[in-house]
């Protein structure tokens, strides 16, 4: 190459990297400023170089020189790299991620599914929702398979890893994609890939993209689940392409993510027949708490909390617990009290979150019941099982808490998993405890059996750890039953459930707004950011105070009934009526959807109304809930079949779009009737 020609070459390189650096710092400002910092500790000889960008003749294009183990990361081919990379990306399911329940969606209308009121609600509500969707499928009736079928379109797309990133302009050009997502695991190998690829590219033309570079777990996290909100419907085939350098903990992570947003767990009729008409019907029947931010409540005034879950730590320790009980607030799930009550120990406030009407004979069947719960304090979802409640009133003190939204202005759902984050999230509230200790709350398994839980939880289970599932891309996942490693609170890894990853994330998002000390005795447990590793028998429980046990259950109680709705607000009642005016506006639309020709048609119409529900101004999470929660049960699967069919097949789109709209319109007119009867409730009350 003569010296002309390698000037030129270098013009190009730097105007291409300023140009880079331009788009950056006005689409993505904070990776901006990582990249230049960089670079300035490069330019000032304060950061070592490991990758050096070269130009192989031989080839006719760049490739990477790692210098600490002496390999080109390309293999002096990087041209032939390039060229597989497009060659191999084509409109087929291969290299894609399919996030549709392929048992759901698959299963026949075999008359299986009539109702039965004596089951449990979440059986109810499944069964329900099956029927919603054979009505849906009457019209789509196409199998989702592990088949490498050819697809019409491709929507979303999936850049693993970048090295250079000089097959991206290629791919992208190809597919024809909407909105990427770009992940690279090296900021140093970023760098080099701006000098060589315009990625400003991804972002016009009504595209759009999203860079996580050399990021930690939790915004990585956050910045998939923003990838997957982009085009929410189009989520049923992420297609991608990997330049398999330093890129499994990518397919773990993001797969986590995916999963932990599935609208099955807790479906439409969950949020509607269970959550909504529960607190139609118990909020003012009962004791329910107005639970604010940043509470001060005298009796947690500078005492320790020990809160107790039912992982496999809790066994290991119990005997410390029954020694030392009287030095804790105790507060714990209702799941731990057979273990708790047969070793002595009576907990101050049990939390409890199971809907289901037979929970009353898995957790509260002890036949010395009534003495055992004695006026202790139970704080239970508004969704609790009328049965449990009327029970537990008898012999408790009951308050209510408000899931997944609330009806009272200016406060923030309580959302979680499970009643772990949920409690979690209610000890977070109350900001002058002295210090909060985990025990049990491992978000992990038994390192040496597979446990989920202690040996006494009804719904322990044990999971392969002998056989770690290998993750290979188009495999199925599971949500309950995959086991992985993270990192451990005492030891370096330990194995967990995709299930505990997600709600390990929940409770970082938690204690990073926890001001309070908090402290994880979990021998077994997973690391929680920013919380302090603590074996218990380290712990100096001799310097605490003991607690006078029954001052404490009369303060607690004087607490509690300072913050008890009596009994909605001006403000709730002007919020809940602008909430029904929403209602109605979004009936009124889905009276015209007769109209629409194309699914492009409709998956406008349908994240139209999304986007409206995400409206600040909707201070009431209800109906996001069971919208989101519908939609994203039929509408990948309304884009999946479409995105599949077969150009001679003749879809009804028009049949389809009525089914959904029918459906839909009935949830709404149910969810209006429900908010009416807490209106009409509240009128009596003050009437």
């Amino acid at each position: 190459m003569d010296l002309s020609a390698e000037e030129q070459l270098h013009k190009a390189m730097m105007d291409t990297y300023h140009l880079n650096l331009l788009f950056l710092s006005e689409f993505d400002n904070e990776l901006f400023i990582r990249v230049t910092h960089l670079g300035d500790l490069m330019g000032k000889g304060l950061y070592k170089e490991r990758y050096f960008l070269e130009f192989i003749k031989e080839s006719g294009d760049f490739d990477i020189y790692d210098n600490e183990k002496d390999k080109y990361l390309y293999d002096k081919k990087p041209k032939k790299f390039n060229n597989k990379a497009v060659v191999q990306t084509n409109f087929d399911l291969k290299n894609s991620i399919n996030t549709l329940n392929q048992g759901f969606y698959n299963h026949e209308n075999d008359g299986d599914f009539s109702l039965d009121e004596d089951e449990g609600i979440y059986s109810i509500a499944g069964k329900k929702l099956m029927n919603d969707l054979f009505k849906i499928k009457e019209e789509l009736d196409y199998k989702i398979d592990r088949e490498n079928r050819r697809i019409n379109k491709i929507d979303k797309f999936m850049f693993i890893g970048t090295l250079l990133g000089r097959h991206i302009p290629k791919i992208m050009k190809k597919i024809n994609a909407k909105t990427f997502f770009v992940c690279e695991n090296n900021l140093e190998i970023f760098r080099l890939s701006l000098f060589v690829c315009d990625y400003s590219a991804l972002a016009v033309e009504g595209r759009k993209v999203i860079f996580s570079i050399m990021d930690d777990d939790n915004i990585l996290l956050e910045k998939v689940l923003d990838f997957y909100n982009m085009d929410v419907y189009n989520n049923s085939i992420l297609k991608f392409y990997t330049t398999n350098h330093d890129v499994k903990n990518y397919f773990d992570r993001i797969i986590d993510r995916v999963l932990s947003v599935s609208p099955m767990s807790f479906n439409y009729y969950m949020n509607l027949d269970n959550v909504v008409y529960n607190l139609s019907k118990n909020f003012f029947k009962y004791k329910t708490l107005s639970l604010r931010d940043n509470l001060e409540l005298k009796s947690f005034e500078n005492k320790p909390i020990l809160y107790i879950g039912a992982g496999p730590s809790l066994n290991d320790n119990i005997e410390w617990v029954y020694e030392n009980q009287d030095r804790f607030i105790i507060v714990t799930m209702a799941a731990t009290l057979n273990i708790l009550f047969e070793n002595k120990i009576k907990p101050d406030i049990i939390t409890t979150l199971d809907p289901q009407h037979y929970v009353d004979i898995q957790l509260f069947s002890n036949p010395d019941l009534k003495e055992l719960l004695a006026d202790t304090i139970v704080l239970a979802s508004i969704n609790t099982a009328e049965n449990v409640l009327e029970k537990l009133s008898k012999i408790s003190r009951v308050y209510l808490y408000e899931v997944l939204g609330s009806i009272q202005v200016g406060h923030k759902a309580l959302t979680g998993n499970s009643v772990g984050e949920l409690t979690y999230s209610i000890i977070s509230r109350f900001v002058n405890i002295k210090e909060i200790y985990l025990l049990g709350l491992d978000l992990a398994l038994n390192q040496n059996t597979g446990s989920t839980h202690s040996s006494d939880y009804e719904y322990n289970k044990k999971l392969d750890i002998e056989d770690l599932n290998k993750l290979e891309v188009n495999e199925n996942y599971s949500f309950k039953d995959d086991v992985i490693k993270i990192r451990g609170n005492f030891q370096k890894e330990v194995l967990t459930s995709r299930q505990f990853y997600g709600s390990l994330r929940f409770y970082i998002g938690q204690t990073k707004l926890n001001s309070v000390s908090t402290y994880n005795l979990s021998n077994h447990g997973a690391f929680i950011e920013n919380t302090i590793p603590l074996k218990s028998i380290d712990l100096k429980v001799d310097d605490f105070t003991k607690i006078d046990k029954e001052n404490l259950k009369e303060s607690l109680t004087e607490d509690l009934e300072s913050i008890v709705v009596e009994n909605l607000s001006k403000r709730d009642l002007k919020s809940l009526n602008s909430h029904l005016n929403m209602v109605n506006e979004i009936l009124e639309q889905l009276n015209l959807t007769e109209k629409i020709k194309t699914y492009d048609e409709f998956n406008i119409f349908a994240n139209e109304i999304f986007q409206y529900l995400m409206n600040p101004e909707n201070k009431i999470n209800y109906l996001k809930e069971i919208y989101v929660t519908y939609t994203l049960a039929f509408n990948p699967y309304i884009s999946y079949c479409i995105l599949i069919k077969d150009k001679k097949d003749k879809v009804n789109i028009k049949k389809v779009i009525k089914a959904w709209s029918n459906i839909l319109s009935k949830l709404l007119t149910k969810y209006k009737d429900y908010l009416e009867d807490i209106i009409e409730e509240n009128d009596k009350r003050v009437n």
